[in-house]
């Protein structure tokens, strides 16, 4: 066995996350992609931060809209607390 078989075996194969680039690649990506020139006007690039920080914001708003209003979380944290009491 060489090593590059024993590094795909060892540490790429079995891997429990995804293959993705990290997250300030991806942030950085996204942000590339809302320009059509290579040095936009200042008001057209905080415009576009706006919008992307309302959309982070909607979303994070909703995901935890979801999670407080369900009956499982609900039913899980009463009986978290409760044994946690008792």
């Amino acid at each position: 066995m060489n090593s590059s078989d024993y590094d795909l075996e060892n540490y790429i194969a079995d891997l429990l996350f995804p293959h993705t680039n990290n997250g300030a690649e991806s942030y950085h990506s996204h942000l590339n992609a809302k320009f059509y020139v290579k040095h936009p006007n200042i008001y057209v690039f905080v415009d576009v931060l706006k919008k992307i920080q309302q959309t982070a914001y909607v979303s994070m708003n909703s995901k935890s809209q979801q999670a407080r209003n369900s009956k499982y979380e609900r039913e899980k944290t009463e009986f978290v607390v409760s044994a946690y009491y008792d």
